[in-house]
């Protein structure tokens, strides 16, 4: 019994490796708007995941109903707000 548990380990550890460099997000998209929502952004118009640099961009309007750029982690953890 145990000889297969450590086959089974053996073989599902390079599919756990792929999956780690493949750069998938913590959050959704989902509850990545549910986070803006809450800190008081609206008109949320783009959430887009860029592959690239690994963050979230959005493009949405402050509690100041201004234009902004959001970059956040993939934790949801904000990295920059620029007026747009």
């Amino acid at each position: 019994m145990l000889k297969y548990y450590y086959l089974m380990l053996m073989l599902l550890s390079p599919v756990a490796l792929a999956n780690a460099s493949n750069h998938q997000p913590e959050k959704t998209i989902a509850q990545v708007i549910e986070l803006l929502v809450a800190q008081g952004f609206h008109d949320i118009s783009k959430v887009e995941f860029d592959h690239d640099d690994n963050v979230y961009e959005i493009k949405a309007r402050n509690v100041n109903n201004e234009k902004v750029e959001i970059e956040l982690t993939t934790a949801g953890q904000f990295i920059s707000v620029e007026a747009d």
